[in-house]
């Protein structure tokens, strides 16, 4: 809609403006709209369905976990922390293990007593533009043990801004576990010269330890 006032242009709350050769035009601001990822879409699907599942609970399941709740505190935040209801353990539980493929509980499971985990550092190799990506496993850690990352960063980082899921720790092979696939199937070939952060958590019936990180920098061949 073409428009008398002095002259201007950007955008204000919903509207743009712009001079133009017909002079000073206002029109709505267009909204675009966000496709979600794949990776987006996955983690909301499990969620949804985890919580579906507590509405066909019955009394006493509630009960179970209401008073498992009273028993858990949750992760603390500015120096305070509290127990949990029932439904907020229900999805902690349940969404740990839900990357493992294990099957939603019904009813709290029992806490759980973790030893250090036993994940070691981070080793990248470049042998003629081969990247691998390995982390020492001296020992067998938890039940599950679940692997994060970050995308590659700069190396100049001495810390992540984010990590996400990227699969179970594989199976350790001379005390040595390849993560390479798993991390190429999320972020891709992490460049040369670029900083890898990873992070472990062990998981026992849904139960989660300490985070436990490492990192490296992408070597030259």
């Amino acid at each position: 809609m073409k428009i008398q006032d002095v002259k201007q242009s950007g955008t204000c709350s919903n509207t743009v403006t712009a001079n133009t050769r017909y002079g000073l035009v206002r029109r709505r601001r267009p909204v675009r709209s966000k496709r979600s990822t794949d990776a987006q879409i996955r983690p909301r699907e499990v969620l949804s369905r985890i919580s579906a599942r507590w509405r066909t609970f019955t009394e006493a399941q509630f009960a179970a976990w209401n008073a498992a709740g009273l028993k858990a505190t949750s992760r603390p935040w500015e120096g305070h922390s509290g127990p949990l209801s029932g439904f907020a353990l229900y999805m902690k539980i349940n969404c740990a293990l839900a990357p493992a493929g294990v099957a939603i509980l019904t009813l709290p499971p029992k806490s759980a007593k973790f030893r250090p985990n036993p994940v070691g550092p981070l080793t990248i190799t470049n042998r003629g533009g081969e990247i691998t990506l390995q982390l020492s496993v001296p020992s067998a850690p938890a039940e599950f043990t679940m692997v994060l990352a970050s995308p590659p960063c700069s190396a100049g980082r001495s810390s992540s801004n984010g990590y996400a899921i990227i699969g179970l720790l594989p199976a350790a092979v001379g005390n040595v576990s390849d993560i390479t696939d798993l991390y190429v199937k999320k972020y891709g070939k992490p460049p040369v010269g670029s900083r890898v952060f990873i992070r472990t958590r062990q998981i026992i019936n849904g139960w989660q330890d300490h985070p436990k990180d490492t990192n490296a920098i992408v070597p030259k061949a």
